[in-house]
């Protein structure tokens, strides 16, 4: 069964088989058996962006857009520079144009 979702202009295909494949420690803080990945697809992109390894950014790229894996990080509010840097030249994004350039962890204000 494939799960299916209209964003905006985005289209998410998960396989339901495949859903809980991600790595479990990038969603420390939430029950992955309660997210709905119809719903909550920017949130998961996030995640990986920001904690995944190698196994879940091939599973990000398998399951979501080039397209939407962009605009999610152009518009991240914070991600860290390593991880910015790398999925920027990945994507061929100049980092300069995200809301993350340049900034800092709240808890370090």
């Amino acid at each position: 069964m494939i799960l299916e979702s209209w964003e905006g202009e985005f289209k998410v295909k998960i396989p339901e088989e495949k859903v809980y494949n991600f790595n479990k420690y990038i969603f420390w803080d939430t029950n992955i058996s309660k997210i709905n990945f119809k719903k909550r697809h920017r949130f998961i992109i996030e995640r990986v962006l920001g904690y995944g390894d190698d196994n879940d950014i091939k599973l990000m790229f398998e399951y979501f857009s080039k397209r939407e894996i962009k605009s999610v990080l152009k518009n991240m509010e914070y991600l860290n520079e390593w991880s910015l840097i790398h999925f920027c030249h990945l994507l061929k994004i100049d980092k300069k144009k995200t809301k993350s350039y340049g900034k800092k962890p709240l808890h370090w204000k």
